[in-house]
């Protein structure tokens, strides 16, 4: 094993004991281009042990990735060779002093020898334009990431959806690479979006939250009229529940305990405890009475021909007047002139009610005629 190799391995081993969990980002003010397919070697570094981390653990070198681990440690190894952490042309990222000038060459051979034995760089090969030496960073899954033994973050080099940033399941498995399996928020996320919003991450699969998790089965206390609010809290009658909290649905009113349909209701017609006479139906929350007549009070009447509630409810006739087409006026039974139902032995009374021979009509009520 050359000594190049030895320190690479070495290095490596270092940054692996400092591998945090925080989301990882450049350091520096930015990144220049860099020729395509070119990055260096050489493993992470890390922090003192035990520490409190930087504010950003920046260390001052724009190809690299600086991560704070869980431990106060801070991380820092190779990014991709593209956009912000890419190294200009001619260079290439170390861990230990960002870019560098690549060697200079005058063919295949001058890079093959500068590079012997490393096997973090493949594809070795003077450029002939800028003599400089360029290769491809190991990387095997050809994610952009190179593993951790080449200075990269890669905790997964066999495997292109395990790299720093990538979408976190919920498996018990490290896709983004931050040291901690199934992190939360994002494998919640995931759960919520392959299971439900009932859902989230523990253990390594999506189970039921706790909050929904009623009576072994998981139902969603903002609608379940069973369990609204929490469990075993449940809506009576025809309630609804909605965000938690049992209410009347449309169309019906609280009437006491109990939710009422007020259009159709005859016990509470248009408003609470407002009984229909009988022989009437409620509709759209008034009370209907049947053959044209009025609901007045607890009573159907004929407003065009009852004195009492003449042309409308509550309008009452004066004493000797009849109601006639809905107002009230003298009676004139059929004829045109008016007639006192009170003493009238033809129409004592109401038209039309005569009085028996030898009986006569006084105060609106046939008697027998006094004598003499």
């Amino acid at each position: 094993m050359s000594i190049r190799l030895l320190a690479c391995i070495t290095v490596a081993t270092v940054f692996l004991l400092g591998c945090g969990g925080s989301d990882p980002a450049p350091s520096g003010d930015g990144g220049g281009g860099s020729d395509a397919g070119t990055s260096g070697t050489g493993g992470g570094s890390a922090g003192d042990s035990g520490t409190t981390c930087a504010s950003d653990c920046d260390d001052g070198f724009n190809c690299t990735v600086d991560t704070c681990g869980s431990m106060g440690q801070c991380t820092h190894s190779i990014g991709p060779n593209t956009g912000a952490t890419a190294c200009p042309s001619g260079q290439y990222c170390t861990v230990d002093q960002g870019c560098i000038a690549a060697p200079a060459c005058a063919d295949d051979a001058d890079c093959q020898k500068a590079f012997e034995g490393d096997a973090c760089k493949s594809n070795v090969r003077c450029d002939p334009a800028s003599s400089v030496c360029l290769f491809d960073i190991l990387d095997k899954d050809h994610d952009g990431y190179p593993p951790p033994v080449c200075g990269g973050a890669d905790c997964d080099d066999s495997d292109k959806d395990f790299h720093p940033g990538a979408d976190e399941n919920c498996d018990g498995k490290d896709q983004d690479c931050d040291g901690a399996p199934d992190g939360t928020p994002a494998s919640d996320a995931w759960c919520e979006s392959t299971a439900g919003t009932l859902f989230q991450c523990r253990e390594g699969s999506c189970k039921c939250k706790p909050e929904n998790l009623c009576n072994y089965n998981c139902t969603d206390t903002l609608i379940d009229p069973a369990n609204c609010g929490a469990c075993g809290h449940s809506c009576s009658g025809i309630e609804d529940c909605k965000n938690g909290v049992c209410e009347c649905p449309p169309s019906t009113k609280r009437c006491g305990d109990s939710c009422w349909f007020i259009g159709s209701d005859f016990y509470n017609c248009g408003e609470c405890g407002h009984v229909c006479p009988s022989g009437s139906a409620c509709t759209s929350g008034s009370c209907i009475c049947p053959d044209g007549k009025t609901a007045c009070g607890q009573a159907c009447v004929d407003t065009q021909s009852d004195a009492e509630n003449c042309g409308t409810c509550g309008t009452k006739c004066d004493t000797g007047e009849v109601c006639e087409q809905g107002t009230c006026g003298c009676a004139k039974c059929g004829g045109t002139t008016c007639v006192d139902l009170q003493n009238d032995d033809s129409n004592c009374g109401t038209c039309g009610n005569s009085c028996a021979y030898g009986d006569c009509c006084s105060a609106g009520d046939c008697y027998g005629c006094p004598q003499g």
